[in-house]
């Protein structure tokens, strides 16, 4: 039986190529956005296309986690790059919808704006945030994950 799933996070391009070792207490999935900092990593709210990719070179694939001091390959997607990420659960999202990372390095749909509601002596105040539109990549296929995580194929912008 044939399956249309890759088996790798990249689909196409030519990303820049790097590695850190995982953070303490943290682990990483090939596909999550990642945050470097001083030559460690973590599944974070990325701001750029840094993604981690599986470490076929020992014989693991696209869904073995990365535990804490482990090295993990990651690439740096440039314009156009193809991959296959994760998106988070309670997401359904369309082919051409913005994604941004979330802090766990999933993939959400991206927003613009949204209101939050507080009491301030008393009196309920309504705000409108803006968020600072950090979409890094554009949705290349529809994918339902309203009941759990699941792997979509993204290009960065």
């Amino acid at each position: 039986m044939s399956s249309n799933n890759p088996k790798t996070v990249l689909l196409s391009g030519d990303p820049v190529q790097y590695e850190g070792q995982v953070k303490a207490e943290s682990k990483v999935t090939p596909g999550h956005f990642l945050i470097y900092d001083d030559g460690t990593v973590d599944a974070g709210a990325a701001k750029v296309a840094r993604i981690a990719r599986e470490r076929d070179y020992i014989g693991k694939g696209i869904d073995e986690e990365i535990g804490a001091g482990e090295n993990v390959p990651f690439y740096v997607g440039r314009q156009g790059d193809r991959f296959y990420c994760i998106l988070a659960e309670g997401q359904n999202v369309d082919e051409g919808d913005k994604l941004q990372a979330n802090s766990g390095g999933k993939l959400i749909e991206w927003v613009e704006s949204d209101t939050t509601k507080d009491t301030v002596d008393g009196t309920e105040v309504v705000t409108e945030v803006t968020f600072p539109g950090d979409f890094i990549v554009v949705a290349l296929e529809d994918v339902d994950a309203s009941a759990e995580d699941k792997r979509i194929r993204v290009e960065v912008l």
